[in-house]
């Protein structure tokens, strides 16, 4: 977990159990549900559910005018022998819409990007529903390429893979 840092007036920090209620209700934007596939999920929400999650992966506020308003998570990527494989990471994401199109997830992004390729993570994968033509393009701006097409299986939808390989210093 990489420690809080701030990217112009937008903060970043791990995510605590107090922000549960203000996750929820962005998890609950219709824009935001549809473009993670959370529209899809009919179980509740609840704290412990948060609380696990919290535990299970590496999850970040994102903090605009002192107000939680998206979050950036990190899980760890099963290796090939069914043990963690510590060079990768799957990455997911969401932004209040109100704030979309302002360049916060893109730098944001990028300098979580510096920050773990500090450590032992190389590349980090992302899945994008084909069309959601916003978070495509996110993916482009930071240096995400390609990797495969497939049909997501419970939505039905298409859906793209990408991976980034990090810079190591």
């Amino acid at each position: 977990m990489i420690d809080k840092f701030t990217v112009g007036t937008t903060l970043v920090r791990p995510m605590e159990v107090r922000d549960f209620e203000r996750i929820n209700e962005l998890r609950s934007d219709s824009q935001i549900a549809k473009g993670t596939g959370l529209n899809l999920v009919s179980s509740e929400y609840s704290v412990p559910t948060f609380t696990r999650e919290l535990q299970l992966s590496d999850t970040y506020a994102i903090v605009v005018d002192e107000q939680v308003q998206g979050a950036i998570i990190l899980n760890e990527v099963v290796g090939e022998f069914g043990d963690v494989d510590k060079s990768r990471k799957e990455l997911s994401y969401y932004l209040n819409p109100v704030l979309w199109s302002r360049g916060i997830m893109t730098q944001t992004l990028g300098e979580l990007f510096k920050r773990i390729g500090e450590t032992q993570t190389e590349t980090v994968q992302a899945e994008v529903f084909s069309e959601n033509v916003k978070s495509t393009a996110l993916l482009h701006r930071l240096g995400f390429t390609k990797l495969a097409t497939l049909v997501d299986p419970f939505a039905l939808k298409e859906k793209v893979i990408y991976e980034l390989s990090l810079q190591k210093k």
